[in-house]
């Protein structure tokens, strides 16, 4: 199976295009419960590309068809082909207020995937990173004040 996945030319390319999918993954499967495995369709790319520069040709080839295998598992297991991202708008908080709002959060996945995000619209922008970001934070916040009532 691992070897279904061309990856062929230039790797940061390819790793930009899986964690775009990872974020409309995201977006289509939160809704459904599926928030932190698809966290991971995005970080896991991220990760990858962190680690790219540090070996060499054939582990390269390797790393990008683990990460693939990776991500193709995540669907697998936890998406559904029936699921459609919800048609929502970028947050207009700025950069900033997203990292602000992510650390407030105190939660290691919201952090690392605001992290993974912003990095990645700044390689390649697209809204649906700024998007995914925003849908996580607001079900984060909305978690927290559900925890408030309770406790209250």
């Amino acid at each position: 199976m691992i070897d279904l996945v061309d990856t062929s030319g230039e790797p940061h390319h390819w790793l930009s295009e899986l964690t775009r999918l990872g974020a409309e993954l995201y977006l289509a499967h939160a809704p459904r419960g599926m928030v932190i495995p698809m966290i991971h369709a995005v970080t896991g790319c991220v990760a990858t590309r962190v680690l790219l520069p540090y070996v060499g040709p054939s582990e390269r080839e390797s790393a990008l068809r683990f990460t693939w295998l990776s991500f193709a598992a995540l669907y697998a297991a936890h998406g559904s082909r029936d699921a459609r991202p919800e048609t929502t708008a970028p947050p207009r908080d700025d950069r900033e207020r997203l990292v602000d709002r992510a650390v407030a959060t105190l939660e290691d996945h919201a952090i690392k995937f605001t992290d993974a995000c912003l990095t990645e619209d700044d390689r390649c922008p697209d809204p649906v990173y700024r998007t995914a970001i925003g849908d996580l934070l607001d079900r984060m916040d909305a978690l927290q004040r559900l925890r408030e009532r309770q406790s209250a």
